[in-house]
């Protein structure tokens, strides 16, 4: 029964904060309200923006950077593996910098800003929530603007540069976010159990 229990606790907290699960069961679900589906659809932007950011590094920014890690490529074509089993081990990499890049641009606040419905409140706590939320766009929309300059520049690659976002975006918002968030519950289960063991004693 506390296997069960425990199951279930992480279920409803997946159905509350996580980016996509938390859309899709928005309507059916009593909690998590204070974060609404217009922040939720926003922080969702955010995440897969931070996708695109991750294929970004691993394909151009860390061959310059660290170049002992990586092959020399004569041919961009190159930088894409030529199996599959190599192809999603690349999509997995590609989604652990994004979710490094949400750690480095501050998503995990931002969701932390938004589930509080400091937007209803006003004053200081109002505009925190509207600049929140504005930078969720800001970011998201940046990263819109710069998949298509990079298109534009490498039209050669753009296909491949689509499928590779297409399938980090999935592997990111159904492992690296599902795997955040179940570390977060299982922080918040012992953190409660703690205090409920000190009140007791």
């Amino acid at each position: 029964m506390e296997a069960r229990f425990c199951k279930d606790a992480w279920w409803k907290w997946i159905k509350t904060h996580h980016a996509v699960v938390g859309i899709y069961h928005f309507e059916n679900c009593e909690h998590g309200k204070d974060f609404t589906f217009r922040e939720r659809c926003l922080f969702l932007g955010m995440a897969i923006a931070t996708a695109w950011y991750g294929i970004y590094l691993k394909k151009f920014y860390l061959r310059t950077w660290i170049p002992l890690l990586f092959d020399e490529v004569y041919d961009e074509l190159d930088i894409f593996p030529a199996s599959w089993v190599e192809d999603y081990i690349d999509s997995a990499a590609c989604s652990i910098l994004g979710g490094m890049v949400d750690l480095l641009l501050g998503k995990e606040l931002i969701r932390g800003i938004m589930k509080k419905d400091w937007e209803s409140r006003g004053g200081v706590r109002g505009l925190v929530s509207f600049v929140a939320c504005a930078y969720a766009f800001a970011l998201s929309a940046g990263a819109g603007f710069h998949m298509a300059f990079v298109y534009t520049m490498k039209p050669n690659i753009k296909v491949k540069l689509l499928f590779k976002w297409f399938g980090t975006v999935m592997m990111k918002l159904a492992f690296v976010e599902t795997g955040i968030l179940t570390m977060k519950h299982l922080i918040a289960e012992r953190s409660e159990a703690a205090k409920a063991k000190a009140i007791d004693a």
